[in-house]
């Protein structure tokens, strides 16, 4: 473990070996690529899933309660889909399931940096708009991609998921007070990968 300090809030930084993994990251076939993001084909941001494990670890270690899993909920997670969220997002999540009474098909949730960072530079060949890193709501742990999302919609809405307008797999759940801000979570985020590469 490293201990360097953390000039932006004034902590000590966390860097440990990414050990865990996801009991379906172990069964099924995951994508790694060796070299540069700017460089990775862009078939699916799973190519970076080692990456986003590690980015996750590390982040659930600088700030544990910023995410909560939902993958005890009834959803068919996609090859490159980490299933976190905020803990108000699953709580309304996990209603909208129950009403519905199916299985949903999760195409994104939480997004790490490197994941928006792939999507944002194949941008152009996307017919869904996409968020520079940063400024994307999957970030905050407050959107969902899924199959089916007209089907979904009515479900969702009652318990305060909203349609992304001009992108219609998207659906998010508003930030609230109480809730972390994205700039809290990518500022933290940010200073850790700094520190570390300094």
């Amino acid at each position: 473990m490293t201990d360097s300090s953390n000039i932006l809030f004034n902590q000590p930084v966390i860097v440990e070996a990414c050990e865990e993994f996801v009991e379906r990251d172990r069964l099924e076939i995951r994508g790694s690529f060796p070299g540069l993001l700017q460089d990775a084909p862009m078939s699916s941001t799973a190519v970076v899933n080692g990456l986003s494990q590690q980015l996750i670890y590390q982040l659930q270690l600088m700030m544990p309660d910023a995410f909560v899993s939902f993958d005890d909920l009834n959803v068919d997670l996609l090859d490159a889909a980490f299933p976190y969220v905020q803990s108000p997002a699953k709580h309304a999540l996990q209603r909208a399931i129950q009403d519905r009474g199916q299985t949903m098909q999760i195409n994104s949730a939480y997004r790490t940096i490197a994941q928006q960072m792939l999507l944002y530079n194949d941008r152009f060949n996307n017919s869904n708009p996409v968020a520079p890193p940063g400024a994307s709501n999957h970030q905050t742990g407050l959107a969902i991609d899924i199959e089916d999302a007209t089907g979904w919609e009515v479900y969702l809405m009652r318990y305060g998921w909203n349609p992304l307008p001009g992108d219609p797999t998207s659906l998010r759940l508003p930030r609230r007070r109480h809730d972390r801000s994205s700039q809290q979570i990518n500022t933290r985020i940010s200073a850790a990968l700094e520190s570390e590469s300094s």
